[in-house]
């Protein structure tokens, strides 16, 4: 995999417009264009993307297959489970996918990006980008991941459940909540995932295996409060589903507004690590603004 190369690595940076456009002439006149272009032709070029910018191209080329991928699996699995519920069966079937689809899609979110983070800071910092660049391109990198996932997995999930149901001619165990809040809550606990994937990588490349003890810390507590504060929107009222009924108690009584400013304090807290964590990469020194 081709690794980008900052402009701070190729020495485009500090040159003179006359060194990289052209020449000088005697007695300190304007510089002649460079041999095979003309002075419309090096006013008109635009100027190079920002090394985040480029940086954060470079790792969405990345994740695309990843995610472009796992959506293209769920919908096969939703297809077929379709086709059976055509049959006259599908309830238990339905649950399943619906869970591979809604519960699995942010640990995809989370694994990809603490491989692509693990394995591909230090060839981003040989290419000569910064730390700066490395953390901005990770983080914004992992948001849009993120949104592309849960997004894709909710509407295959809406389009699926309503297709089963159709072919069924009776109501699934769908939940009751509007799909904005789903859509919402899916948002979360993938963004989470995503971001938590981010500091955890950047943890095995900072302490190497020593990261391990600090997974509890890292993703552990972050995603299972995530996952709490989201399924008391999304099964307020359902009944247990599985839960314990101290945990379905503290989440029928959580309001609906400050559960979602808990949500967002969780996330940024998870993202404030992720960045303090890249941003003291042990980098050489000429990495090191």
């Amino acid at each position: 995999m081709n690794t980008p190369t900052s402009p701070a690595r190729s020495g485009s940076l500090g040159r003179s417009s006359a060194s990289v456009t052209g020449r000088s002439t005697p007695g300190g006149s304007a510089a002649e264009p460079a041999p095979g272009t003309t002075a419309g032709d090096t006013a008109a070029t635009p100027p190079a993307a920002a090394p985040w910018v480029r940086l954060t191209r470079y790792v969405l080329r990345c994740m695309l297959g990843i995610t472009v991928g796992t959506l293209v699996v769920l919908a096969v699995a939703w297809a077929v489970a379709v086709g059976v519920a055509a049959g006259g069966r599908g309830d238990l079937l339905a649950q399943i996918t619906h869970y591979a689809t809604m519960s699995t899609v942010p640990w995809i979110a989370f694994t990809a990006l603490v491989i692509c983070v693990g394995a591909q800071v230090r060839h981003y910092v040989h290419a000569g980008f910064t730390r700066r660049a490395v953390t901005v391109a990770g983080l914004v990198g992992s948001l849009v991941v993120a949104v592309v996932f849960a997004v894709g997995a909710t509407v295959l999930d809406r389009v699926g459940l309503g297709l089963m149901e159709s072919a069924l001619g009776d109501e699934l165990f769908v939940h009751e909540a509007p799909w904005w809040a789903l859509l919402g809550a899916m948002l979360m606990v993938c963004l989470t995932g995503a971001v938590c994937g981010v500091l955890v990588g950047a943890s095995f490349v900072r302490w190497g295996g020593w990261a391990t003890v600090l997974l509890p810390l890292t993703v552990g507590l972050p995603y299972f409060v995530q996952d709490v504060l989201t399924r008391s929107v999304t099964l307020r009222g359902e009944g247990p589903g599985g839960r314990p009924s101290w945990l379905q108690d503290l989440q029928d009584a959580l309001p609906t507004a400050p559960t979602a400013v808990l949500s967002l304090l969780v996330l940024g807290l998870v993202a404030a690590g992720a960045w303090l964590v890249l941003r003291r990469l042990p980098l050489p020194p000429r990495a090191s603004a």
